[in-house]
């Protein structure tokens, strides 16, 4: 059947699915109805489901026959710890949690290729695997935890998604390389004497060491020149309890975010040797770590390319739209793109009052699910040169 047709006959049905997505969020590593949810439809459609503990409430189904090549399509399903503040039929019914990040969007455009791949029975030289990824929203995430259960084994390229409020649902967004920037954790615990506030030559004042730390580290992070965006700031400050005491410590947090790896080194560089002035000159202590590292998703050219022609194809050029900015928010697909070639793009969701993700009135125009899946379906014909 046309996939317009389809489309068309099951448009209600994938709306509900989207709708009751959207009422019962469940957070990282605790979707337990949302997984039970999935494999029931994907079951029921003759899919068999793939999962072992290492993916906890993840897991994958396959279609095709063929062992070579397998391209991958991965959605995550898990939700945000945000109340839900829209006064719609399909609000959130869990308090204090909601899908403030299309996930539940993202889930029905899997569903749909998957059920237009089967009820079409559409010939292919190999396989798609649709992997079904917790807990994407938390750090480290459940990337790391479908990996270690081989849900990426033998995969020869991947493709991932994202709704993207800014553009109309009848667009794409496409960055032709960098699509996420790289996240790293970075916290720098100053420590040394503390004393009584009345004598502050007696001690090592940390409050004013740390804060001429943090200025210091700015000033370093803008004197380097590149054409390529990277940022290194701070969102947490820690130190002392009460008005009358220096304190002996001073936590700073922050994150490091870069497109291109090469500036890492550049950066770690700048940061050491700030450290060793610091401590050479006040005569302190101080404990750099990085808890938490997560790599940029960097593009697959090959893939990014028939993506981008099937995206053309369907919606028409003035459509699919080159994306200028590259985001700076970090997304754990990256973590796949180590074990294979891959492709991340956007699929405009403009409802006409979302201005951005992760907010309490966030909300999609359906519309999106409808492009996502033909841009899909559309992407997977071309891989296996069936058009």
């Amino acid at each position: 059947m046309n996939i317009n047709s389809w489309l068309e006959k099951n448009k209600e049905k994938f709306i509900n699915t989207r709708r009751y997505f959207h009422q019962h969020p469940e957070v990282g590593f605790k979707e337990h109805k949302t997984s039970k949810y999935l494999k029931k439809v994907l079951n029921d459609s003759g899919y068999i489901i793939y999962q072992n503990k290492m993916m906890q409430t993840g897991f994958y189904v396959e279609y095709g026959s063929s062992d070579s090549p397998i391209l991958a399509i991965r959605t995550d399903i898990d939700a945000l710890p945000i109340s839900d503040l829209k006064k719609v039929s399909y609000s959130s019914k869990n308090n204090g949690f909601m899908h403030a990040c299309g996930h539940d969007a993202h889930m029905t455009i899997a569903i749909g290729v998957a059920l237009w791949l089967k009820e079409n029975t559409i010939s292919i030289s190999g396989k798609v695997r649709f992997i079904f990824q917790p807990a994407e929203e938390i750090a480290p995430g459940g990337a790391i935890e479908m990996i270690k259960g081989e849900a990426i084994k033998n995969v020869d390229h991947i493709i991932g998604y994202h709704v993207l409020p800014t553009l109309d649902s009848n667009s794409v967004g496409i960055n032709q390389k960098y699509a996420n920037a790289a996240v790293e954790i970075h916290s720098f615990n100053l420590m040394g004497k503390g004393g009584h506030t009345s004598r502050p030559e007696e001690t090592d004042d940390l409050i004013v060491i740390g804060s001429d730390f943090i200025m210091k580290i700015n000033e370093k992070m803008n004197q380097i020149k590149t054409n390529i965006p990277f940022v290194f700031t701070f969102g947490h400050v820690k130190s002392g309890y009460t008005f009358n005491v220096i304190p002996n410590d001073f936590l700073i947090e922050g994150t490091f975010r870069y497109l291109d790896p090469n500036i890492k080194p550049i950066v770690y560089n700048k940061i050491e040797n700030l450290i060793k002035d610091f401590k050479k000159k006040y005569n302190i202590n101080i404990y750099h770590e990085t808890p938490y590292a997560c790599p940029p998703v960097i593009n697959n050219k090959y893939l990014i390319d028939i993506v981008k022609e099937s995206s053309v194809d369907i919606l028409n050029k003035k459509n699919v739209i080159n994306l200028k900015k590259t985001s700076m928010g970090g997304e754990d697909f990256s973590y796949y793109l180590d074990h294979c070639p891959g492709a991340y793009f956007r699929i405009g969701s403009n409802d006409g009052n979302a201005k951005d993700l992760h907010t309490p009135h966030f909300d999609i125009n359906e519309e999106c699910i409808f492009t996502g899946i033909k841009v899909l379906c559309k992407t997977i014909k071309k891989y296996y040169k069936l058009v």
